[in-house]
């Protein structure tokens, strides 16, 4: 089994054209759900009640109020609901994850619970890692199911464990990017 693949792609007919474009969707596709099953299965979230975040001390805390805020008011720059009578100025601790905290805010017009909302961009942010792996790996001409593997691998190194919840904004989904 060769891991790179040899043929140039100018050189693919029309049927296999169309083979390659599913591929190419199929292969990330198949890479983020192999790396959040594999979470599922080692955090066994299936005793876990997802509408309380999986971790709720230290950073992981001030995570929560963002999404929760993200998820109440137009974006988390104010948090009228803490810091009595004014509301919190969340603008003086910037965090600067205009991504992540925009897919949460789009997340959040569907789910209406913050803590569900931040589990379950947690597990998305895992797969969305494993797939821009496997899309740098393809890039790199690697065979599709090495990549797949390599990408998978990718999606669940230690770090996604060790920090979890407690630094959304260090989650590695853009770093093969």
């Amino acid at each position: 089994m060769e891991i790179f693949e040899t043929s140039p792609p100018g050189e693919l007919g029309r049927r296999d054209a169309t083979l390659g474009v599913t591929r190419q969707i199929a292969v990330p596709l198949v890479a983020a759900l192999a790396a959040i099953l594999l979470v599922v299965l080692r955090l066994q979230l299936w005793n876990l009640d997802l509408h309380v975040p999986v971790v709720y001390t230290g950073d992981a805390l001030y995570e929560t109020v963002l999404v929760k805020a993200l998820a109440e008011n137009g974006w988390n720059y104010h948090i009228a609901r803490l810091d009595a009578p004014f509301g919190m100025d969340a603008v003086e601790f910037p965090i600067g994850c205009t991504l992540d905290q925009a897919v949460i805010k789009i997340l959040s017009f569907v789910i209406q619970n913050p803590f569900l909302l931040i589990n379950l961009f947690w597990l998305l942010a895992i797969g969305a890692a494993a797939a821009s792996a496997t899309l740098f790996f393809r890039r790199l001409r690697v065979h599709a199911m090495t990549s797949a593997a390599f990408g998978a691998l990718y999606g669940i190194i230690p770090f996604i464990f060790y920090r979890n919840l407690a630094h959304l904004a260090l989650i590695h989904f853009i770093v093969p990017v």
